[in-house]
């Protein structure tokens, strides 16, 4: 079976690094993704809707990069969540807490009636 590990870093270079721990590991080139210049604002949080917006990427580096690694066992698995953690991924569940800020909500729960 195989799954799928999937970190988000803040800087395209932790992005590189955490590539390089992992061909360094040993884990093939084949099994690593990296998509770069992806925004990673803090301010943003997605519950799973689309939603509209004319904002531009950001120019001031705020952009990061999102390393996918291919795995087919168990301890593939956590020697690439090590691998990305020491990195300084991103960690998913505190990022999405943070309460997403909406100046123009397309849904406003204190309508309802």
């Amino acid at each position: 079976m195989s799954q799928s590990v999937i970190a988000i870093f803040e800087t395209n270079a932790e992005a590189q690094k955490a590539r390089h721990a992992l061909l360094s590991s040993g884990f093939d080139i084949s099994q690593i993704d990296v998509t770069y210049n992806v925004d990673v604002e803090e301010d943003r949080s997605t519950d799973g809707q689309q939603t509209a917006t004319t904002e531009q990427p950001a120019q001031d580096g705020s952009q990061g990069s999102i390393v996918t690694v291919h795995v087919v066992n168990n301890p593939e698995l956590l020697n690439a969540t090590t691998i990305l953690e020491d990195c300084g991924a991103i960690d998913v569940n505190e990022f999405s807490a943070k309460p997403a800020v909406d100046n123009d909500p397309l849904f406003d729960p204190g309508n309802i009636s």
